[in-house]
């Protein structure tokens, strides 16, 4: 290969990227002039959530209970309806992600959780409220015991059948496994930015998966870098990140990095939220990283026979979960409709809300 021939390429690589940088930064500025972005780091989408279902007088009931192997599962109850759907979120997220969904769909429909009863449980081992139980016991965290852990919910709230489970990223591969173990629980499926396993071999990965040797190379790497995170929880160090982590500082660089690559989201306070969480506790920090481990996994194949109707969104470019994991479920799954979002991300609940809105309520 010429060195002409290479230069040529680099440039046409480098042209493409200046290229993607500058339409994200152009959406970047239309969300920013539109009012969609809070810059403040006191803005707290956890509060502004949980403020909007007081004023519209929704139900919230929060419970806990004990799974087989003796781990406490958290889990809401929103709306009073009849029609029950469950929503399983994306890695280590909490509710308030969900905010500008949320808002969107009471906006259209304010009579919603009337008609609807919303179950969203907690991954098993996240937001504990202490860290009694980090020296003596690890909470065992896969993909399969969170099926399990719905299975233990839906027994607690003594239904056999839920109308329709929402699934973001990591939710979206809990809730593929769901309905392949249980097909007659559950009638569809709504499946934001969805991987099919083996997420991290086809991290950084937006538009086609790298050869196998290479997906492997990278999950061995990501796998070690984890495990050694893991390794610094109980030394001095993850205090220093906790302090990090809730300062001011990182707010800004969030805020300057969201805004020049428009990745992660939208609003870095939605960042910065999770971030606090994921340095809350040392039992959180612990279970957030044994949980992407766990997305390593293959899917089982059961999952790409579903006849479930299925409603399927992803970003164009995403980083995390590239959009021929859903573009591979829209072509095997019988009764799959699948909406891309031209740049738009993993964070498409924030990115796009209106638009996003509109499609769950009509799912609902």
């Amino acid at each position: 290969v010429s060195p002409l021939f290479v230069i040529m390429i680099l440039a046409a690589v480098g042209v493409a990227f200046c290229a993607f940088i500058f339409i994200r930064l152009v959406h970047r500025l239309y969300y920013l002039f539109m009012g969609h972005v809070h810059l403040a780091p006191s803005y707290s989408p956890r509060k502004a959530l949980d403020r909007l279902l007081s004023e519209n007088r929704i139900a919230v009931g929060s419970h806990e209970i004990k799974t087989r192997d003796g781990v406490t599962l958290r889990y809401r109850r929103i709306g009073r309806g009849k029609r029950i759907f469950l929503l399983a979120n994306g890695v280590g997220t909490d509710f308030f992600m969900w905010f500008p969904a949320i808002r969107g769909v009471l906006k259209a429909r304010p009579v919603i959780f009337d008609e609807i009863t919303l179950l969203v449980p907690n991954y098993r081992g996240l937001f504990e409220p202490n860290d009694d139980k980090f020296e003596t016991s690890e909470v065992s965290i896969t993909v399969k015991e969170c099926v399990e852990d719905i299975e233990t919910i839906m027994k607690h709230c003594q239904l056999v059948h839920i109308e329709g489970l929402i699934g973001w990223s990591t939710g979206a591969q809990v809730g593929l496994e769901f309905a392949a173990k249980c097909p007659d629980k559950v009638s569809k499926l709504f499946l934001f930015n969805p991987s099919c396993g083996e997420t991290l071999h086809t991290a950084l990965q937006p538009f086609f998966p790298l050869p196998q040797h290479v997906g492997n190379m990278i999950s061995r790497r990501m796998t070690s870098f984890i495990v050694y995170l893991k390794t610094l929880i109980p030394q001095p160090f993850w205090n220093k990140l906790k302090k990090f982590n809730d300062s001011v500082v990182f707010f800004s660089v969030l805020s300057v990095f969201a805004f020049l690559g428009g990745f992660p989201p939208e609003q870095p306070s939605y960042f910065h939220e999770y971030m606090k969480d994921a340095f809350k506790t040392r039992s959180q920090t612990r279970a957030l990283l044994d949980l992407i481990l766990s997305l390593d996994e293959p899917m089982s194949a059961a999952c790409f026979k579903l006849e479930h109707s299925t409603t399927i969104l992803s970003g164009v470019p995403d980083f995390l979960t590239g959009v021929y994991h859903s573009q591979r479920l829209e072509k095997t799954l019988r009764n799959s409709t699948h909406i891309p979002f031209t740049m738009g991300s993993h964070f498409l609940l924030i990115e796009f809300p209106d638009d996003v809105s509109k499609e769950l309520l009509h799912f609902l």
